[in-house]
């Protein structure tokens, strides 16, 4: 009787610990981060985002951006500079452009993004969940373009290859992995080949 409940105690067991393995290797670590940057998408390309940030620029102004990514840039990174201090966080577009001014890859990235969409272009919200990083794409002609605003740096998606920084652990040479890109219309594509 002892040899049969032993051995149904070391199957129960690996049972458990086969259990743990699964759970570990298909659970996905990131879940809450894509639902709130989900969140934050819906509501920077929001009809209400847009056009409170339209109400910022005249109607010359307007026809002066509308659709031309590079020109957003350029007015995103005249009015919001980089900062490693400590600031108030911010994701909200209006108050990062035209308060904080001040930002580093989120505020940049959720501006800029914003700005995108309510100068009627295609754009989505890159988070490398990771590396603690993010980046617009605005999509050209059905093409994807990778534009880091924080560094004003257009189509290099090879810039991350190499190395990232991780304020514990200073530069170190990372697989790339888990780069999501989050859509206005709520959906999210896990766009890691994208800078491979």
């Amino acid at each position: 009787m002892s040899k049969k409940i032993t051995i149904t105690a070391i199957l129960l067991i690996v049972l458990l610990i086969a259990g743990i393995v699964y759970y570990e290797k298909t659970r996905d670590i990131y879940k809450v981060e894509k639902l709130h940057w989900q969140a934050v998408m819906k509501d920077i390309s929001s009809n209400q985002t847009k056009h409170n940030i339209l109400n910022h620029f005249s109607g010359g102004a307007q026809d002066y951006y509308r659709g031309n990514y590079t020109r957003i840039l350029e007015f995103l990174r005249r009015y919001v500079f980089y900062t490693e201090e400590d600031f108030p966080r911010s994701e909200d577009p209006e108050w990062i452009i035209w308060s904080l001014h001040l930002g580093r890859c989120g505020e940049f990235s959720i501006a800029y993004t914003a700005l995108l969409l309510a100068f009627d272009m295609d754009a989505r919200l890159v988070v490398f969940l990771p590396y603690d990083h993010m980046i617009t794409q605005v999509s050209i002609n059905g093409t994807w373009l990778s534009v880091d605003p924080t560094e004003g740096r257009i189509n290099q998606p090879y810039l991350y290859r190499d190395s990232w920084y991780i304020p514990e652990r200073g530069y170190k040479d990372l697989p790339l992995h888990d780069f999501w890109a989050f859509n206005a219309d709520g959906t999210m594509k896990d766009v890691t080949e994208m800078f491979q």
